[in-house]
């Protein structure tokens, strides 16, 4: 096509059409300006359609990770709230006058003294961040996966903090097995005299409590931290479904 070009141009400047040569000049240029202009919107196109794809991977597996997030908080929330529970129903027992000490001990055992953690899955979240596809999202859900990962942190923050002296409280009693120790000495007179265990007991009950109570305080908090980080998931998950519907 090209060659066709320059035969022709060749030709009119043979004949001295200059005009004519001018308007076939302005033509060419048209014509190359239009194939240039349709090539890019050809590759637009194209680049578009990839986003588009890319986009869609990433909504399904926000989703995925998503709804595996949902069912791993709401697992934790409804342990936490079984220990919360524990906890108020001894507590009443606790602050009773002039409670046996074997009572308290008693109602102490059956409290849960460990406690578990629960992790998130951000490996899409990452890989959005590390690579700049994030800016194929919507704003909205954007700012919301950063919200997410804020939230998320803080849990891991605090949680840590507060189970932290927990752990720090429960390490001063040689209560914090659920088994009662008496029966772990029954065969060891000797360490059950040094121990004074009986006579102790009163202050490890003490210690315990304390203990639990720190624990209490970090059940409540974490529950709190997880239902604010299951309500922006459950916001997530709407933003994110609506998108591939579209």
């Amino acid at each position: 096509m090209f060659k066709f070009f320059r035969i022709v141009r060749y030709n009119l400047m043979n004949e001295n059409k200059t005009g004519k040569y001018f308007k076939y000049a302005i033509g060419e240029i048209t014509l190359v300006v239009i194939g240039i202009l349709i090539a890019l919107q050809i590759n637009n196109w194209n680049d578009n359609r990839i986003a588009q794809i890319s986009k869609t991977q990433y909504c399904k597996q926000l989703l995925e990770e998503l709804e595996l997030d949902a069912k791993g908080i709401n697992s934790q929330i409804d342990k936490l709230s079984s220990a919360i529970k524990a906890y108020n129903a001894y507590d009443v027992i606790y602050e009773s006058s002039n409670i046996p000490l074997d009572t308290i001990y008693s109602n102490m055992k059956k409290l849960p003294s460990i406690y578990d953690q629960t992790s998130f899955n951000t490996k899409t979240i990452d890989v959005l961040k590390s690579t700049g596809d994030i800016k194929l999202l919507p704003n909205e859900i954007q700012t919301l996966l950063v919200t997410l990962e804020t939230l998320q942190g803080l849990y891991y923050k605090y949680n840590d903090a507060n189970y932290g002296i927990y752990l720090s409280s429960v390490n001063e009693t040689y209560l914090m097995n659920v088994l009662s120790i008496e029966r772990k000495l029954t065969n060891q007179d000797s360490l059950a005299k040094a121990l004074d265990f009986k006579n102790k007991l009163p202050e490890q009950l003490a210690k315990q409590h304390l203990a639990f109570n720190s624990k209490h305080f970090a059940d409540i908090n974490a529950s709190r931290s997880l239902n604010t980080i299951l309500k922006t998931v459950n916001e997530l998950t709407i933003l994110v479904e609506k998108e591939l519907e579209n």
